[in-house]
């Protein structure tokens, strides 16, 4: 068994062997060699990063300093929203995977240079990388699926009454993704060490006193320079509507890989802490990628479309995600797994919205997981 050590102290273990693993792992490396792709870093990645930092240096500078009317200064904050989004996703997303060079440094540099819209690096981590790819769409260790009472997210999750309008409600929501994330849940691990209710890190005013600058500079560089050269009414309007834009565009990229109704959870044996399947075959149940063919979506998105791929091979980058996806599919199909892909993101988001709509129905009298299709058991 392998075992996976949860925040709250509980014990996970995945069963072993794991062939499927071993199986696409091998294909994906010889592929890899075959093609002459490298593993991380590389120039297309870098030639991104530099087009995505131009987009949000020139949105920011047309902003600051170039007089606008009120149209024009509401294009240019969505354009500063959408590249805000671009670099989470594309930059800084890839970074803390260490897939920006095989260097800890440079990824931890790069990393921190995507800290401009302050989310701290350590919470990022913590959040994504070892708590969702190390327990994906395990109810109670996967945060992102908990967002409080608000909703319904995973078949385990206790149903309230008001979940029944979640289908509805939650749309209008999704844009306060990440000012939430700002002044809620990286301020929570900033100040307590915890994420949800998981603490991930001893707090102290040392830790406190150095996240929170590293959080608060990009914000003062912001905010500061526009302050210089505009009311703060009006300042504080763009930033709102900045956070608005890229919150809306995070969520419908996030939400749609892993809460659709073709998502699967996996369930924890509550005495031995089991899960049946092992960890890269309840992996790819319980994703799914959406308009892969589309290469301007892949390009916005830093590729989180193909999203099998990318939790199978979290620090390849995302560039090259596009190029094994036949590869994984072929193992996929090979060992018995769904491969899930909607062909459009209109399909996907409808696809969702039957997934909140199913979790927020009551759950079945007898008390067992809902059933498919919105949101079987694993």
């Amino acid at each position: 068994m392998s075992v996976l050590e949860a925040p709250v102290g509980a014990r996970v273990t995945y069963p072993q062997p794991d062939p499927f693993r071993r199986a696409v792992s091998a294909a994906v490396s010889e592929h890899l060699r075959a093609e002459g792709i490298v593993a991380r870093g590389g120039v297309r990645l870098w030639v991104k990063a530099a087009a995505i930092a131009a987009w949000v240096a020139g949105s920011y500078v047309v902003l600051v300093w170039v007089p606008l009317h009120p149209v024009a200064a509401a294009l240019a904050t969505v354009s500063l929203g959408l590249a805000g989004a671009v670099v989470g996703m594309s930059v800084k997303h890839d970074a803390v995977h260490q897939a920006f060079s095989h260097r800890p440094g440079v990824n931890s540099a790069v990393a921190h240079v995507g800290s401009l819209y302050g989310l701290t690096v350590g919470w990022w981590r913590e959040k994504h990388n070892r708590l969702h790819h190390g327990f994906t769409n395990v109810a109670g260790l996967d945060d992102d699926l908990d967002i409080g009472r608000l909703a319904r997210l995973a078949p385990g999750q206790t149903w309230r009454p008001w979940h029944r309008g979640q289908h509805v409600y939650l749309w209008a929501l999704y844009p306060f993704l990440a000012l939430g994330q700002v002044v809620g849940a990286d301020l929570q691990f900033v100040l307590f060490g915890r994420i949800g209710p998981h603490q991930v890190a001893e707090p102290g005013l040392a830790r406190s006193a150095a996240l929170l600058v590293e959080k608060l500079s990009g914000l003062a560089l912001l905010i500061g320079l526009g302050l210089v050269w505009h009311p703060w009414p009006h300042v504080l309007a763009v930033l709102v509507g900045v956070y608005l834009v890229g919150g809306l565009a995070l969520a419908l990229t996030f939400v749609v890989e892993h809460t659709v109704d073709t998502s699967t959870f996996p369930v924890v044996d509550p005495v031995r802490g089991t899960v049946a399947r092992s960890r890269s075959e309840a992996t790819v149940r319980g994703s799914a990628n959406l308009a892969t063919h589309s290469r301007l979506l892949s390009w916005y998105v830093g590729s989180l479309n193909h999203h099998i791929e990318h939790h199978l091979f979290p620090t390849l980058p995302h560039v090259q995600l596009r190029r094994i996806a036949p590869v994984v599919r072929r193992a996929c199909l090979d060992h018995g797994l769904p491969y899930q892909e909607f062909p459009t993101l209109r399909s996907a988001l409808a696809a969702h919205h039957r997934f909140l709509r199913g979790l927020g129905r009551p759950p079945t009298p007898s008390g067992a997981l809902d059933p498919a299709p919105h949101g079987p058991a694993a």
